[in-house]
């Protein structure tokens, strides 16, 4: 199978009352599925959103993600964002709004990951096809580097992985308006701010 589609552990096996594993196992992430209904990804996009994930830390030493450059905080006595949206309110200045209208286009979400582990990351409200995603240490994502690729003879899913120190190429439908959260799905780190709205 293509690199993207490997999924770089060994998960092991064993009885409750063993000590020793009886069977290591390499999995396919994708296991050897085929989409739904036959709905492959989309060869194409329509708008493309590029997010960069780091860890940094505070002037007293405490760390912390950031999206872009800015942590993402749920503020005690603010409206929730989806609130401030129907107010017509600004929204935060953390806040990069991922393209979830109802008009259907085709959208790529490009997710750098400078920091040294990886992460499981979930997008709320919508599934996502997972076109691409570089290995450990391959850096941000370069169109002309890495485009070749990208695959879409993948399954529709909604929580995903990427590795340390490189990018992940999500695609899906906007076809659900609403605020909708993409985040790592540990929760320290989305409350230290790796996440976007």
């Amino acid at each position: 199978p293509p690199r993207s589609t490997l999924f770089p552990y060994t998960t092991l096996f064993r009885s409750l009352t063993q000590k020793k594993p009886q069977a290591q196992v390499a999995l396919d992430e994708n296991l050897h599925c085929l989409p739904f209904g036959n709905r492959s990804a989309p060869n194409y996009y329509d708008e493309e959103i590029v997010i960069t994930f780091d860890r940094e830390t505070t002037g007293h030493g405490y760390p912390y993600f950031s999206t872009n450059g800015r942590r993402y905080e749920m503020v005690h006595g603010q409206p929730p964002n989806l609130l401030q949206v129907f107010w017509n309110q600004t929204l935060p200045p953390y806040s990069l709004p991922l393209a979830t209208g109802g008009d259907g286009k085709v959208v790529q979400l490009v997710i750098n990951n400078r920091h040294h582990r990886g992460h499981p990351i979930h997008l709320h409200g919508h599934s996502f096809w997972k076109a691409g995603l570089g290995a450990a240490g391959d850096g941000d994502y370069n169109a002309t580097l890495h485009s070749g690729m990208l695959e879409t003879d993948v399954v529709l899913r909604d929580t995903t992985r990427f590795n340390a120190n490189s990018w992940l190429v999500l695609r899906y439908i906007a076809d659900n308006p609403g605020v909708w959260l993409v985040h790592c799905h540990v929760n320290w780190h989305i409350s230290g701010g790796m996440a976007e709205i």
